[in-house]
């Protein structure tokens, strides 16, 4: 969450300097503000995914989604204890991914 204050800050505050003091640097600055605070939205919302399914934790459609925006913005909500799609428990370990064998390829 910091990120995005952060990059929206540097967007605001470079694209204000840029009206006032004319340098090409304040439109990148403003840029990768721009940048930095979308894509920490995008991660916050896409980035958390279930360990065993891959699915993303987040749902807009839903009204109960396993991330809370509500009091503490971008977190994962303590009511959540498993998956909403395959009932994966989050308190258990973590599955071993299967590695593929690179001699059945060749």
């Amino acid at each position: 969450m910091a990120a995005c204050f952060v990059g929206g800050a540097l967007f605001a505050g470079a694209g204000m300097l840029h009206d006032h003091y004319h340098y090409a640097i304040w439109d990148y600055i403003s840029f990768l503000g721009f940048i930095l605070g979308f894509g920490s939205i995008y991660f916050s919302c896409y980035g958390y995914r279930c360990p065993q399914c891959g699915n993303t934790l987040y749902d807009p459609a839903s009204k109960g989604n396993a991330l809370s925006f509500k009091g503490n913005h971008f977190s994962f909500a303590t009511k959540t204890r498993c998956c909403p799609y395959c009932s994966f428990d989050f308190d258990s370990p973590v599955p071993e991914k299967k590695q593929m064998d690179r001699q059945a390829l060749w």
